[in-house]
């Protein structure tokens, strides 16, 4: 039987453990696995095993055959004899032999059950407030690769153009917003996200002048409100970072707001604001038109 989530008590000079409704002195393998508790809940959240999970609720079709020729050169997956789940310790998908919560969000067979935080509201409204009528309300749930894989889409989608014909001698289509600019917005809030403590999504609202993003969770680590610009990187989930990284939803660390920063002056759009507070951060931007 495994020891409680209770506290273990020292009495004596040895330690004691609450097995259900009693109380008995702790083994040597009781006192190893609280120590390895102890020792998870200082890693990060998605780098921390996923009590309850096991090897069997991930995908692991999908992490052989589409993930690691992804996160692992092709000389070393053919050189290596090592066994999937070897593999999978090697890249931090698991934790002894428990998933880690960020290959749960990543390659969970049903990633919400055990985050339930872990999807995407989008919404695009019939004006410029929220209590206007929305057009198209979307929740994106799934894979991290499906979530962010129909996030792109729906942005490509909505994005509209316009022709330019006073500016030179040759039409141009302009669009109202940068589609790469969006997807890097989009993808950081993901990326960065507080998974813990919360229970509400990553948000994109859409209205008719301006796109909101939002991400719950302030700012992290020696980032601030000036640096954010800058690229400057504090990765409360090291391990989301890397997996979007490998699946090409992040370039390099640092890159994602300074470039959709250029590319939204290159547009013509307005500087975006950024709004940090404890529990969230948001960006506003608005159209070029």
């Amino acid at each position: 039987m495994q020891p409680s989530s209770h506290p273990p008590v020292r009495y004596d000079g040895r330690v004691w453990v609450r097995i259900g409704p009693t109380v008995r002195m702790a083994t040597a393998t009781d006192e190893q696995r609280l120590a390895e508790r102890r020792r998870s809940q200082d890693l990060p959240f998605d780098l921390r095993p996923a009590h309850g999970a096991s090897i069997a609720d991930l995908d692991l079709d999908y992490i052989e055959r589409r993930y690691l020729p992804r996160a692992v050169s092709a000389e070393v997956l053919v050189e290596n004899r090592r066994t999937l789940e070897d593999q999978m310790r090697s890249l931090r998908l698991i934790s002894g032999d428990v998933p880690t919560n960020g290959a749960m969000l990543a390659f969970g067979r049903d990633a919400q059950y055990w985050l339930p935080e872990s999807w995407v509201q989008f919404v695009r409204f019939d004006g410029d407030d929220i209590t206007d009528t929305p057009k198209t309300s979307e929740a994106l749930t799934g894979r991290l690769d499906d979530i962010l894989q129909s996030l792109s889409q729906l942005v490509r989608l909505n994005v509209s153009t316009r022709l330019d014909i006073t500016s030179g001698s040759r039409e141009k289509r302009l669009p109202d917003y940068p589609v790469e600019a969006l997807h890097q917005l989009a993808y950081n809030a993901v990326m960065h996200r507080s998974y813990e403590g919360t229970h509400a999504p990553a948000r994109l609202y859409w209205y008719s002048g301006r796109v909101e993003i939002e991400s719950p969770g302030g700012l992290f680590g020696a980032v601030t409100p000036e640096t954010l610009l800058t690229g400057a990187t504090a990765y409360r989930n090291q391990l989301i970072a890397e997996i979007m990284a490998n699946l090409g939803f992040a370039q390099r660390f640092g890159y994602g707001i300074p470039s959709a920063l250029r590319g939204l002056r290159s547009n013509g759009n307005p500087e975006p604001v950024f709004q940090t507070e404890h529990s969230r951060v948001r960006v506003i931007v608005e159209s070029a038109q």
